[in-house]
């Protein structure tokens, strides 16, 4: 980067990591998130599992939940919603057991899924 000048900041990393991810070159960007000069945030680690959802590869969304869990621990982040993404690509890919046992981690740890919503605006 410093040949054009630019210094890399958090939202560069985190949509380099969701466009591998895209790509299925989920263990480039699994690197690239361990491999940070910056702690990753919210968006670049919700981008990993994305990514793994898409492309339903189950064993990288185990070792990024992992990875997550480490990094997040004691940061208040949005861990529910990595469960409820790694349950439902289990349960994509008909691994009924692991899909709930998920579910029953999720559960065990307190955690609780956030509502969806949505808002239509009227003109």
């Amino acid at each position: 980067m410093e040949k054009y000048g630019l210094i890399a900041n958090i939202k560069h990393y985190g949509c380099l990591v969701d466009l591998l991810g895209r790509a299925g070159k989920l263990l480039e960007a699994f690197n690239l998130v361990k491999g940070m000069p910056v702690e990753p945030n919210d968006t670049v680690l919700g981008a990993l599992p994305g990514g793994c959802r898409i492309n339903s590869n189950t064993v990288t969304a185990e070792h990024v939940l992992e990875l997550v869990g480490k990094l997040n621990s004691g940061c208040g982040s949005n861990d529910d919603a990595h469960y409820v993404l790694l349950s439902n690509i289990y349960a994509a890919s008909e691994r009924w057991q692991k899909a709930e046992g998920m579910r029953v981690v999720f559960s065990n740890k307190g955690l609780e899924k956030a509502l969806g919503c949505s808002t239509l605006v009227l003109i």
